[in-house]
């Protein structure tokens, strides 16, 4: 991934964050803050990583947003998708609009399952996986969890479920912002050693920054390499990130802003988006943005101890992703989409792998 990849989908990330409150804005009601912690996660997984170009295709991508109150981030990115119109976000929570406050399966395209009652997601999310591995489909099934839904007993007797039958083709990813409904996370029931307790279940474990486009890519990376097991990724993230007064405050988990305070965030998200055109046109190298931790490129990823990746270190550098093509190269049998040019492999997961398009 370029320097000017990463900024484009800053950029993207952005705008994503204000169609998000425009949304909530117009509606007077919604969850603003956990809806803006997992915008870069959305923003990667529906430029590069889901196959949803045909939402109707039996063998698409399925994503499950299990923290369902998160769902105007979900409305918002199948819009700049092309899925929906951007006009259809204005009716959000109207009694007659197909944008409920938590989603509604087949209520629009990129809708695949009613949630919204926590810890159910994940249980539905595990059945179409298993469902496809027994169909013979090469689908790949994602799921998206609050770290407060992780309390919820049926959370881990989902984890058992796909544990023992090796899902491979699950990818669990947890909006770890240590902010819930009642306050901090540690303070209402404390979830410490969170990715040892997925490692002791038989899950390959990658911990990020979840708001790291460069992380994102490696742990998906890692996803596809993983044949044996199903794989979690913990991401690390703020809550309310973007708005400088939503950050980390637990008021926001709920409530929609007032017009105020809706100017107040789209007046700062212009303001990012700005700094970052200006850094895209003079040709900025992001790989400096962040100081400290270590380059990707100068890990060696065939070490076993990145078997449980942890990544809270890595910084962005544009030797990553030649890391990456190196490291797949080496592997045989790897389904590993590393960037839009990027060659699937193994045969005829390949040849289904590609069908998608270059939007992956």
């Amino acid at each position: 991934m370029t320097d000017k990849e990463i900024l484009q989908l800053q950029i993207t990330a952005c705008e994503l964050r204000e169609l998000i409150l425009r949304a909530l804005f117009n509606a007077k009601s919604g969850h603003p803050g956990g809806s803006l912690s997992i915008v870069e996660a959305l923003t990667y997984l529906y430029k590069y990583e889901i196959r949803i170009d045909d939402p109707t295709s039996p063998d698409r991508d399925r994503l499950v947003l299990s923290k369902g109150h998160a769902v105007p981030a979900l409305y918002s990115v199948l819009a700049m998708k092309g899925l929906i119109p951007v006009s259809l976000l204005d009716t959000l929570r109207r009694i007659d609009s197909p944008l409920q406050g938590h989603p509604k399966l087949g209520s629009v395209p990129g809708i695949e399952m009613s949630t919204g009652s926590l810890g159910q997601g994940i249980s539905v999310a595990c059945g179409m996986a298993l469902g496809a591995k027994i169909k013979g489909q090469k689908l790949r099934v994602y799921a998206v969890l609050g770290d407060g839904e992780l309390q919820e007993g049926q959370v881990w007797e989902a984890i058992h479920f796909a544990s023992h039958y090796s899902l491979n083709n699950l990818c669990l990813m947890v909006d770890w912002n240590n902010l819930q409904i009642d306050g901090y996370v540690d303070d209402v029931m404390n979830l410490r050693k969170m990715d040892d307790r997925f490692r002791a279940n038989g899950f390959r474990t990658i911990v990020i920054d979840g708001h790291d486009f460069i992380e994102l890519q490696a742990a998906f990376s890692m996803f596809h390499q993983t044949k044996d097991r199903p794989t979690a990724v913990i991401m690390k993230t703020i809550k309310g990130k973007g708005v400088s007064y939503m950050e980390n405050a637990v008021e926001w988990h709920g409530k929609a802003p007032n017009e105020e305070e809706y100017k107040q965030a789209i007046l700062e998200l212009d303001q990012q988006i700005r700094e970052l055109r200006r850094m895209n046109v003079e040709g900025t190298d992001v790989g400096g943005q962040r100081p400290g931790g270590m380059a990707l490129g100068m890990v060696d990823l065939s070490d076993p101890k990145w078997d449980d990746a942890v990544l809270d270190s890595f910084a962005r550098n544009s030797l990553a992703q030649q890391a990456l093509k190196e490291h797949a190269a080496s592997m045989k049998d790897i389904d590993f989409d590393v960037n839009e040019a990027a060659a699937d492999i193994a045969g005829q997961a390949a040849d289904n792998l590609t069908k998608g398009g270059s939007e992956r």
